[in-house]
């Protein structure tokens, strides 16, 4: 039975000043990443092999709500039964790992200074891990068996970090009619990290060069983000730059989504006070979102729009969490006229966990003004329940939603993220207007074999109408996990989706096949092979029917890099190439650090992350990608 943290449905945010006191590993994963399937079955053995001589191994889930609620099944497909804690303001990873990527793992000694780190996973890569992890708690044993050192006058040690990371792009073209000149791109970022005791202070330096534009060439330099960390424990003051979520998010959630480029902090204060089951949290602050698009390669200008929060959680019951909230904002001229909009909103949550059964929900509502011409009243209301019967996992969910388009239209800045029942390779239609529900079930017919089923249905509008009188959309889609002796994974997938417009006419139909492999070779190879593919009909003006697809196929050497071949095709747009050949190469650096080169076409298009979507434009070109860590 996978034993799960009531933390991961009504999450606390992670404190991750605290030094561990003794070896700490942490792992970084999602459902939706495929290596962190693979690898996390060796950190689970790794943790069997030595919590009981002082290794702390702790699995962290980056999911966001459209997704948080699978991380115990994933779990359980692949065995694991250990607690885990979601990130959902993605301040322990970006502590450890500024990047963002995944899967990420670091090795932390007692005092809380990372010994190890590494960014992504290849077969093999465990080896070297246990052996670090070996060394450490031999390092333990020996100092505590050494006579007492003594006491230093100095106050608590100070701890520095910089990590660097480093983006050149030379895009040839988007295939596009016109404004599609070369453009060469050259960004780096500088992020500095100091601790001492209970006080700990971080900026980052992000610098821009953008030549061959239209507009002509642009160079940009600023303190993107700054913040100063004051943890007393049961009093926490941060001042600069916050991630910041309340509830589970479904309300106000400010931080990282890597898929959509958008990387958004809130600029302020933020004071948390915690006694025994109870913490209370006040917000305020202006929204400071990332200034350079990585995605459309712009620098575009920060927002003024005021956002303060405040939030009560109690914890009366082992297994109980309750939390009661409140969000006021002001965007000014975020109307489609160019005035002001405003929005007062409470909500709630509660996750309770008895045994093998968890259930969670959130509601919330309130007032807007300005978006339209009369005042409206957002609200919403989702909920889950999840079941761990032996073999068998299940889970049910349900979503209602009347106007909850919160945040700007313009700019991909969503200011929340609400549960979507969706796959994150699939569009969301009206999910402002939406109500309906899915079901999965995973089921571990044997050691190393997991089958998996899943079906939704829901209506929307995409009007602000009543979403049960508009559209209309089903999907179901199951598979298989087989994880073989040796290392091999294999997992295949597949599904058909359906989608009627709001005057129950075709919009969408399209099948989906996946199947990703994983088989470790001698003389620390492994292959990792994966394929997509979709056919799809659309229906707007007129029919368009279209394939499109990826296929990769790579070779990696444990602890050195990995070198990878893909092919994606697409005939969506007439107007583009059919074919998009590429290729990448990895090499790893120490501390988690890498150095990425891709050349080659990538196909674009939509791709959709808790409800907010973004249509990624094509790509012709170079891009060299460096991530280091001191």
């Amino acid at each position: 039975m996978v034993a799960v943290v009531a933390a991961c449905m009504a999450a606390m945010p992670v404190r991750a000043a605290d030094a561990p006191g003794k070896p700490r590993l942490y792992a970084f994963f999602a459902t939706w990443c495929v290596p962190c399937r693979a690898e996390l079955p060796s950190i689970d053995r790794i943790r069997r092999l030595y919590a009981d001589k002082g290794l702390d191994v702790v699995l962290v889930s980056l999911d966001s709500p459209s997704s948080a609620s699978e991380v115990a099944g994933s779990l359980a497909q692949i065995g694991i039964e250990t607690s885990w804690i979601l990130d959902p303001e993605s301040e322990l990873l970006v502590r450890y790992q500024p990047s963002g990527s995944i899967p990420f793992t670091v090795l932390l000694d007692p005092a809380g200074n990372p010994v190890f780190a590494r960014s992504g996973y290849e077969p093999g890569d465990e080896a070297r891990l246990e052996a670090e992890v070996v060394k450490l708690l031999a390092a333990r044993v020996a100092a505590a068996a050494a006579p007492p050192a003594k006491a230093a006058d100095a106050g608590a040690p100070v701890s520095a970090s910089l990590a660097v990371r480093t983006v050149g792009t030379w895009r040839h073209s988007r295939f596009e009619r016109r404004g599609d000149g070369d453009l060469g791109a050259l960004v780096a970022r500088f992020e500095p990290q100091v601790r001492s005791g209970w006080v700990a202070a971080s900026a980052r330096m992000d610098s821009a060069t953008l030549v061959g534009r239209t507009a002509g060439d642009t160079f940009d330099l600023r303190l993107e983000r700054a913040l100063l960390d004051l943890d007393r424990g049961a009093v926490r003051v941060r001042l600069g730059d916050n991630y910041v979520r309340v509830g589970q998010g479904m309300t106000l959630s400010l931080r990282r989504v890597d898929p959509l480029g958008t990387d958004t902090a809130l600029r302020g204060g933020r004071v948390d006070v915690s006694g025994g089951p109870l913490r209370v949290t006040g917000i305020a602050g202006v929204v400071n979102r990332q200034n350079l698009d990585p995605i459309d390669l712009v620098v575009v200008a920060d927002v003024d729009d005021l956002i303060a929060a405040g939030e009560v959680e109690v914890r009366p019951l082992k297994g109980l969490a309750l939390d009661a909230y409140a969000v006021a904002a002001s965007l000014p001229g975020a109307a489609p006229d160019g005035s002001d909009v405003t929005w007062v909103l409470g909500g709630g949550s509660v996750a309770v966990e008895a045994g093998p059964v968890r259930v969670a929900a959130e509601g919330a509502g309130g007032q807007r003004e300005g978006r339209s011409t009369t005042r409206d009243t957002p609200h919403g209301l989702t909920g889950s329940v999840a079941v761990d019967a032996g073999p068998v996992s299940l889970l049910g969910e349900a979503k209602w939603y009347r106007r909850w388009g919160l945040g700007r239209p313009t700019g991909c800045l969503a200011y929340g993220e609400p549960a979507t029942l969706e796959r994150s390779d699939q569009q969301i239609p009206g999910n402002a207007d939406s109500v309906g529900g899915r079901g999965r079930v995973d089921w571990r017919v044997a050691g190393p074999v997991t089958v998996f089923g899943n079906g939704l249905y829901y209506r929307f509008a995409i009007d602000g109408r009543d979403p049960v009188d508009g559209g209309r959309v089903w999907h179901a889609y199951g598979g298989t996990d087989v994880r073989l002796a040796g290392g091999t994974t294999l997992m295949l997938s597949g599904g058909y989706r359906d989608e009627d417009d709001a005057a129950g006419e075709d919009a969408v139909t399209l099948w989906h096949v996946e199947a990703d492999a994983l088989v470790p070779l001698p003389a620390r190879l492994a292959i990792a092979a994966r394929v997509s593919h979709v056919s799809e009909r659309k229906v707007a003006f007129d029919v368009n029917d279209f394939v499109r697809g990826l296929a990769t196929l790579g070779l990696a050497w444990t602890g050195v890099g990995s070198v990878s071949l893909l092919y994606g095709w697409s005939d969506e747009v007439a107007t583009r190439p059919t074919h998009y050949p590429g290729a990448e190469a990895k090499v790893v650096l120490p501390m988690g650090g890498e150095v990425r080169l891709f050349g080659g076409r990538i196909a674009g298009g939509r791709v959709c992350v808790s409800g907010t979507c973004r249509d990624l434009a094509p790509f012709s070109g170079v891009r060299l990608d460096a991530s280091l860590r001191f």
